[in-house]
């Protein structure tokens, strides 16, 4: 179950641009700008997980690793529970792995990011859900 809760929030992760513009306008884009707008940012935000999997991944321990052993930690048995603690608790992590790569890229340190992310997921490991 934690693998398609790490496929759902990633889709919709990279995709809420597109979500957000159909909600608000009711219509898909039309227009040209209104594409620019929307495929845009849904660019950035690919190209931000990507740096992210790439530079807060080591030979032992995958990002998506990471995020999967998260969504196992998070989740509470019963699936509407856990989407709802499950898909918070992957944004801060995203966000922070986001921010991790950047920090181990301002300092020059390729190994910062890593070890950061794991410690991350161990934080997680240890205030896990009990079920």
């Amino acid at each position: 179950m934690a693998y398609a809760y790490v496929g759902v929030f990633l889709t919709l992760f990279c995709s809420w641009p597109l979500l957000l513009f159909v909600v608000t306008k009711r219509e898909l884009p039309g227009s040209t700008s209104d594409w620019f707008l929307v495929i845009v940012p849904m660019v950035l935000l690919a190209a931000a997980l990507a740096f992210a999997e790439r530079c807060c991944s080591d030979e032992k321990f995958s990002f998506g690793t990471g995020l999967i052993w998260v969504a196992v930690f998070m989740s509470t048995g019963w699936p509407y529970v856990s989407m709802l603690v499950v898909f918070p608790i992957l944004l801060v992590v995203v966000l922070a792995s986001i921010g991790f790569a950047g920090l181990g890229i301002i300092t020059g340190s390729s190994a910062t990011a890593p070890t950061s992310f794991q410690h991350l997921v161990r934080f997680f490991h240890q205030h896990r859900m009990r079920q």
